[in-house]
């Protein structure tokens, strides 16, 4: 069937609920006989746990249960590699590590509880930096041959101390450095990254309640209930009639509700006091203790031609995992967009990329948008100002003369629609005044990148009610991007029907696995799933028509809002589902082929003022633009947009985990610096005109990349070529302008 789409804009699904407060997340939930539990975390980086006594906590008045490592079975937890007690058991390898807990009738008792804890250490050497920690003679925080054995099948674990992983692609090292030598430019560069916490407004929070039979009822801050499932299956051994998991909505996610967080904790808990118990973190231990996105090292090494050609390239990406390697996505236990990052958005001959993922003694890294793409792409991004500068070439130019142009692929195998990257970019750098004479202490950056979605594995329903409603049932959880709404709006017009003759409904029930939300790929590929169980019920409907009729099935064509009979007669959606004996039902688990993952290109400008005295940056005017394919709900996708360039800003100039001896120094948002609304500077995008060959592009993760590294780049052309670590504080800037 073909649609004429609408110019409809759904209205977001659960904009009242949240307007009004009558939202319930994780942290709101109350259940009869509750307890609340709390955590005692270590206050050492690296120590020998030698003695633990909970016998005042335990004897303290209120106090249901106390847990420590030795009161718990030797389970390691991971969503990719398990590494992580849930409670340390024979040392500790973070400010922040959990040693014990106490679930009591409130709060108040159970942080009294855990002044009663007594706790020995023993203090170990630590090592906080990553480049440090793969020196021979480093503090080792892991035993290598542990780290081998519980090795996923493609986790590298590296020679040098505190591997974790590293993973490599491309040309070899001999082959690099012979392409290097036959280049007529060659230049390399260093920057270094902080963590950066997701920001998120709600913190991590959960109830666990055990019923009679045993089965764990969960409530979680968690953005993907069937990964949660296989954590706790892969750690606890509990099975999927052993967990039930109750869907909410999240707030605020940006990658970091994907853990398990303290859910096995709080399971454990409930078992040892035989009630439910809600564990919810402060901000203070979301930024001594949550899963950030990686510190890291990143050297970018280029080799060009005379009159600028991008040749050869070689990223090298070091990750400081933190203590564990628990909260890592990707299957090799590192970072799923290191590949990518490493070669960013630049056709290069030849390239190499490799990734190394280092054991700290700091808080465990984990999935922030574009996971371990978003380092590399800045470094890169800021390498070829540099690098444009050194040869004498305007940093536009040098970007132009690289980009991509060969037309994408199609299933059918003829040429497909070229990238727009050259059009981005010259569209964001006529919008910024590039080239146009400009302020002493005022300066202009760019950046490209390459946007893309990430495949994996989904599953709905699709129910047609004898009444004529339209249901899709799905596990995707709300975590406030408004996926719901779109599914409503897609679902509407798939059948060419109004907003109120459909629903969508959340469910784990019948569904064996779903990938959950990620990856800049759920409204291109639950679209794509809509679009495939409408087809199927509606030829269903169509027969069950024509049977009533006396017609064959292909007689009956599908309309916007129903069927249209041999006769001309037209029948509506109600009216032909009146004719099944029951709801009809399609269900669909879906595996994403090559050609349901597509990449777009973005370009951001920023112009900046730099006053060289007190080293602040003013933030004139921020400039992105972007190639798009179909874009279903305008506003939606403005709000993205807008949402990850303010989060590129944060991460360039404000945000960024300061540690002192493995000590979260800035443990509160008064020093931990989100930025508000009087930080944000004139936003203009620029859309270009909708390519539909390309169907329903990413947009979630891409705006954020490039921000950090345009608007660094606009700081070097306002004090001069060098390279520049994030975040471009003013103390940072003021050194820099001396």
């Amino acid at each position: 069937m073909t649609t004429t789409r609408s110019a409809l804009i759904a209205p977001r699904l659960d904009a009242v609920e949240k307007v009004t407060g009558a939202a319930t997340y994780a942290a709101d939930l109350a259940r009869p006989g509750m307890l609340w539990a709390k955590a005692l975390r270590s206050p050492l980086p690296h120590a020998r746990l030698m003695a633990i006594d909970v016998r005042r906590a335990r004897a303290l008045p209120g106090v249901h249960a106390v847990l420590s490592g030795a009161d718990l079975p030797e389970v390691l937890m991971g969503r990719s590699t398990r590494d992580m007690p849930v409670l340390a058991r024979d040392k500790v390898r973070f400010i922040g590590e959990k040693v014990a807990a106490v679930a009591a009738d409130d709060l108040e008792t159970a942080e009294q509880a855990l002044e009663l804890i007594e706790v020995e250490y023993e203090p170990l050497a630590a090592v906080f930096d990553p480049l440090e920690a793969m020196q021979p003679g480093a503090p080792l925080l892991h035993d290598p041959a542990a780290v081998r054995a519980r090795a996923t099948p493609r986790q590298v674990v590296a020679d040098y101390p505190n591997s974790v992983s590293n993973p490599t692609w491309g040309a070899s090292v001999e082959e690099m450095e012979r392409a290097f030598a036959q280049a007529d430019h060659v230049f390399e560069h260093t920057f270094r990254f902080p963590p950066q916490h997701q920001g998120y407004l709600e913190p991590h929070a959960c109830l666990v309640e055990l019923d009679a039979r045993g089965v764990a009822h969960i409530w979680a801050s968690n953005k993907a209930p069937f990964l949660l499932l296989n954590y706790l299956n892969w750690g606890l051994g509990l099975t999927r009639d052993q967990v039930q998991v109750h869907l909410l909505p999240v707030g605020g996610c940006f990658g970091g509700k994907g853990s398990f967080m303290d859910i096995p904790l709080a399971y454990f808990l409930a078992r040892a006091s035989g009630r439910p118990v809600k564990m919810a973190m402060t901000y203070a231990e979301e930024l001594m203790a949550a899963n950030p996105r990686h510190a890291a090292v990143v050297t970018v090494k280029s080799g060009f031609s005379a009159d600028g050609r991008l040749l050869a390239r070689s990223t090298r990406a070091v990750y400081a995992s933190g203590a564990y390697a628990a909260f890592k996505p990707a299957p090799d236990a590192a970072l799923p967009g290191i590949r990518l990052g490493g070669v960013a958005a630049y056709p290069t001959p030849l390239s190499r990329v490799e990734g190394h993922m280092v054991y700290t003694n700091t808080v465990p890294g984990g999935h922030m948008r574009a996971p371990g793409e978003a380092q590399p792409v800045h470094a890169i991004e800021c390498h070829m100002d540099l690098c444009a500068r050194a040869m004498g070439k305007d940093p536009l130019e040098l970007r132009l003369l690289n980009a991509p142009t060969v037309p994408r692929e199609t299933p059918s195998g003829a040429p497909g629609s070229p990238p727009r990257a050259r059009e981005v970019l010259q569209a964001a750098a006529r919008a910024i005044g590039w080239g146009q004479p400009k302020p002493e202490g005022v300066g202009r950056g760019i950046a490209l990148v390459e946007v893309g979605n990430s495949p994996g594995l989904y599953a709905a329903e699709l129910v047609v009610e004898r009444g004529g409603q339209v249901v899709l049932h799905t596990p995707i959880v709300e975590q406030g991007a408004g996926m719901l709404t779109v599914f409503r709006q897609l679902l509407a017009e798939a059948w060419g029907l109004p907003l109120d003759r459909v629903r969508v409904e959340q469910t784990t029930q019948g569904f064996e696995y779903d990938r959950g939300v990620g990856g800049s790929r759920v409204t291109r590929l639950v679209g794509r799933m809509i679009e495939l169980l409408s087809q199927r019920l509606q030829a269903r409907l169509a027969g069950l028509l024509a049977a009533e009729l006396g017609q064959a099935a292909e007689a009956v064509a599908v309309e916007p809002g129903g069927f249209r009979a041999p006769d001309g007669r037209f029948h509506t959606v109600a009216e032909a589902a009146a004719l099944a004996e029951a709801d009809l039902a399609e269900l669909l688990r879906f595996e994403p082929g090559r050609f349901d993952v597509v990449e777009v290109y973005a370009a951001q400008a920023a112009e900046v003022a730099v006053d060289r005295e007190t080293g602040r940056v003013q933030v004139k005017r921020v400039v992105t633009a972007h190639e798009v394919g179909r874009i279903v709900h305008p506003v939606l996708h403005q709000g993205q947009i807008d949402g990850g360039l303010i989060q590129g800003l944060g991460y360039a100039l404000t945000e960024g985990l300061v540690f002192e001896d493995g000590r979260v120094a800035n443990l509160n948002l008064h020093e931990y610096k989100l930025p508000c609304a009087a930080d944000l500077p004139p936003l203009e995008t620029i859309l270009l005109p909708q390519d539909l060959s390309l169907g329903i592009t990413p947009i979630g993760e891409g705006p954020n990349i490039g921000m950090s590294a345009c608007l660094a780049n606009a700081v070097v052309d306002a004090l001069g070529p060098r390279p520049l670590d994030l975040p471009l504080s003013p103390d940072v800037v003021r050194r820099l302008a001396l």
